[in-house]
């Protein structure tokens, strides 16, 4: 999926698939990590809203993404999604 984000904008992400948790899937893009993500339709989609900044380390303010391809996993107990990317223009 290909994106514009823009600074205090944020985006719905839809993520189809197989066998994500009613309840408890992580979804990984890039530096960010969301927990606890529910997915509907009989565990096939994954909607969440993708933050519109990343947060910074050793205690640095979060910054707006930059541009670029960040790759997006999906895991859960039952294991971990091949790669999908999501870039950022």
């Amino acid at each position: 999926a290909t994106v514009t984000m823009r600074p205090g904008e944020l985006i719905e992400l839809t993520i189809r698939g197989r066998g994500f948790d009613p309840a408890d899937n992580t979804v990984v893009i890039g530096p960010v990590t969301v927990t606890t993500i529910p997915s509907t339709e009989h565990g096939t989609i994954i909607r969440m809203i993708v933050p519109d900044r990343v947060t910074g380390t050793g205690g640095a303010p979060p910054t707006l993404w930059a541009p670029g391809d960040y790759p997006v996993t999906v895991s859960n107990r039952v294991g971990a999604s091949r790669p999908a990317t999501l870039t950022i223009k």
